[in-house]
């Protein structure tokens, strides 16, 4: 079990939210997504926790595609929009079958999407993990309802949420925090976007 088990921020994982470009050089790229990566143990199931506008996406853009797992990258490659949200149920069903077979081959896997901030979802997803004793993460993104609402609203209108969807993400979130560890999750890590 890892040592961390109450909320920390993390200032070593936050310095991948300030990477918006990675180098030209492909090869400089991957080295720099399999550090962020590796900033996890191996075979981790990383859930990444926040409302929409909150930083996940920014975040998940730094690790390798390959290991992360989007469900609006799924409604996106079932229907040509990501927040298809009527395709949720046959997403889902596909995201949890990506996260069956990675922790089965103790692969570290990022999951990114903002309804995992209903803990009905998170326990679908973490009892893959627990099965095969694999580490738990979970980082919480505490960026304030003000920066999330104003992130969101910036977004192009197919990729928005409404803004009373957010706020009910955001205050699912608070609300959350302090029970995560007592889902299974052996570490809990804290991130906020700064007003920008």
């Amino acid at each position: 079990m890892n040592k961390h088990l109450t909320p920390f921020h993390d200032s070593e994982l936050a310095r991948f939210l300030l990477t918006d470009q990675y180098p030209a050089d492909q090869n400089d790229a991957t080295e720099e997504r399999e550090r962020a990566l590796a900033l996890f143990p191996r075979g981790s199931l990383v859930v990444l926790v926040g409302p929409a506008g909150s930083g996940k996406s920014q975040l998940a853009r730094a690790f390798p595609h390959k290991s992360v797992v989007s469900l609006d990258d799924l409604r996106e490659r079932l229907t040509g929009h990501p927040r298809a949200h009527h395709v949720s149920p046959q997403a889902s069903r596909i995201q949890l079958q990506f996260v069956r077979h990675r922790m089965e081959h103790g692969l570290t896997t990022i999951v990114d999407d903002n309804i995992h901030v209903d803990d009905r979802v998170r326990a679908s997803l973490l009892k893959h993990a627990l099965a095969h004793e694999r580490p738990l993460t979970a980082v919480v993104f505490l960026t304030s309802l003000d920066v999330c609402l104003a992130r969101n609203g910036r977004l192009p209108r197919r990729l928005r949420e409404r803004p009373e969807e957010v706020r009910r993400q955001h205050e699912r979130t608070a609300l959350h925090l302090p029970l995560l560890t007592a889902e299974g999750f052996t570490e809990v890590r804290t991130l906020a976007v700064d007003p920008l």
